[in-house]
């Protein structure tokens, strides 16, 4: 657990909670939350790591989706003071389309390939690639 640190508010205790930070430390990605780092693999590895999965599983349209699109990370606000590391998938207009459908298998098979590489991803959002 994160230390939180007590600051007096009107008579009342209160406690400041660590801003979640994304940052590229010495070529390598951490999170960081506090005094906490969170190592986090280059969203290239992630993708190349989650493509593998992929394959794995026989899963070659999952594979070559995930192939088209890049990766980056972000800060996502959870539930209340939850902050979540969050990876943004950037896809070509094709994959786009497919990954808004509700409930795609495409969708869940290749979010399921990125958490098992990171299974310290809490969020994902997927955007067009430009």
């Amino acid at each position: 657990m994160p230390p939180c640190y007590p600051t007096a508010a009107e008579g009342v205790l209160m406690f400041e909670v660590p801003e979640l930070r994304i940052q590229e430390v010495e070529g390598r990605f951490v999170a960081i939350f506090g005094d906490a780092e969170i190592p986090l693999p280059r969203p290239e590895r992630l993708k190349e790591d989650a493509v593998d999965v992929c394959r794995s599983e026989g899963d070659e349209q999952a594979a070559e989706a995930l192939r088209a699109c890049d990766l980056s990370y972000a800060v996502a606000q959870g539930q209340g003071i939850e902050q979540l590391i969050e990876v943004v998938v950037a896809a070509p207009a094709g994959v786009f389309e497919v990954l808004q459908e509700d409930r795609s298998p495409l969708y869940r098979d290749i979010m399921g390939a990125l958490l098992t590489v990171c299974p310290d991803l809490g969020s994902d959002r997927v955007v067009r690639k430009e």
